[in-house]
This record gives structure tokens, sequence and C-alpha cells, in this order.
């Protein structure tokens, strides 16, 4: 029986091995470049012209 806390395409075992791999990764990275991903990422996912968007990610 699968765990739904998981995702569709990744085991424990792998999901655990990623998560890992993307905290040591990010983890290691100066501040100047997490602030940059950070808003990047932001940027992708919500877009810097949508106010509507940024209203939601300063609420969260």
């Amino acid at each position: 029986v699968s765990n739904p806390k998981h995702t569709l395409f990744l085991g424990k075992e792998e999901f655990v091995i990623l998560n890992s791999w993307v905290q040591e990764f990010f983890y290691n990275l100066n501040d100047s470049i997490k602030a940059f991903f950070i808003l990047l990422v932001t940027d992708f996912f919500v877009g810097f012209h949508s106010t509507r968007g940024w209203e939601l990610v300063i609420r969260w």
C-alpha cells in the first residue's frame, strides 16, 4: 500500500535521497544566490506582474 504523503513517481527511499540532495545543495549556496533563487522560483510560479499572486505569497 502506497503512502499518500509521498509523490506518485518516487518511492520513499528515492524521495529521501532526493530531499537530502536538494537540502545539501541549497544549504551550501551563499545567501545572495539563495535570495536570487527564491525570487526566481517565486517569479516563475506567481509572476512579478500579478499583484494578487504576491498578496497570496505574502499572506502564506
